[in-house]
């Protein structure tokens, strides 16, 4: 039985050249390995720990809106046109020590990342939902307005979140839960 066939025609110059074009992209990403390698070696020698740094960043964030539900009151655009929700009572928001938030719609309930800086920043990402479908819902205009925050800041006991591009602020009171 024969499992191997002897080859005994020379390659052609087409499978030369691919050859060549492998063996010279795997020489590439060998050469760019072995220099990544070194950069996350000397990372861990200098102490820097990925995680330890996202606690460092969210430590930032003012410990006073932590732990706290939020609830969204109204949004003032850069125009002075006013938006506010239809029940404002079911829009709350919620930001837990780990870097989590929660967010509580009249319709869905949302989790998801925040991320802070020392200079007031503030981004959320990988916002998940529920999906229910509700008519009449301010949830889609919620998520919207979250998905554009930059900044945050803590004015006379509310938390307002600045919209991306000076377009506005939302508003937030802390409430008892």
């Amino acid at each position: 039985m024969l499992i191997f066939k002897q080859i005994k025609e020379p390659m052609n110059n087409n499978n030369k050249y691919i050859l060549l074009i492998f063996g010279i992209a795997l020489l590439i990403v060998s050469v760019w390995l072995f220099f990544s390698r070194d950069t996350v070696i000397e990372a861990e020698d200098q102490g820097y720990n990925e995680e330890e740094n996202d606690e460092k960043e969210n430590a930032a964030f003012n410990e006073d809106i932590k732990g706290i539900s939020w609830q969204w009151k109204e949004t003032v655009y850069s125009e002075d046109e006013v938006f506010v929700p239809g029940s404002p009572e079911e829009f709350v928001l919620k930001f837990k020590d780990d870097g989590e938030v929660i967010a509580l719609t009249d319709c869905n309930n949302m989790m998801g990342e925040y991320e802070t800086s020392e200079e007031g920043e503030l981004s959320f990402s990988e916002m998940l939902s529920t999906l229910m479908y509700c008519e009449g819902s301010d949830e889609n205009d919620y998520r919207e307005m979250l998905a554009a925050v930059e900044g945050y800041s803590l004015e006379d006991d509310r938390l307002v979140l600045i919209l991306e591009e000076e377009r506005g602020s939302m508003f937030f009171e802390a409430i008892n839960q």
